[in-house]
C-alpha cells in the first residue's frame, strides 16, 4: 500500500494524475474483473468430491472465465469493445 501511494504521488508530480483520476480510469476494468472471477470461484467452491480430477475443474474454470469475461466486456460496455469488434471483423475476413 505504501508503494502504491508513492507511485501515485510520483504520477501526480510527473503527469498531473491523482488517485481519484486513477481510480476513475480503472473502474470499468475492476467491474469486468469481478464479473469474470465469479464463475470460476463458484466452480472451485462447489467442486464435487476429492476424487474428481482437478483438470476438469481447471478446464471448466478456464471456459467459464473466458465466457464471463466476454459477457462482461459487452454487457458492461467496456471501452475494449471497439478493439474486440475490430478483431472479430478481421478474423471474419481472414476466415472467408
Amino acid at each position: 500500500m505504501f508503494y502504491l501511494l508513492l507511485c501515485v504521488k510520483a504520477l501526480k508530480r510527473c503527469v498531473g494524475i491523482g488517485l481519484v483520476d486513477l481510480l476513475r480510469a480503472v473502474r470499468p476494468s475492476v467491474a469486468v474483473a469481478v464479473v469474470t472471477i465469479i464463475p470460476p470461484a463458484l466452480i472451485l467452491g462447489f467442486r464435487g468430491s476429492d476424487n474428481d480430477p482437478a483438470w476438469v475443474s481447471l478446464a471448466l474454470g478456464f471456459a467459464t472465465a473466458g465466457g464471463s469475461w466476454l459477457a462482461a466486456i459487452f454487457g458492461l460496455r467496456h471501452p475494449l469493445i471497439r478493439e474486440l469488434r475490430a478483431l472479430f471483423t478481421e478474423v471474419g475476413r481472414f476466415v472467408r
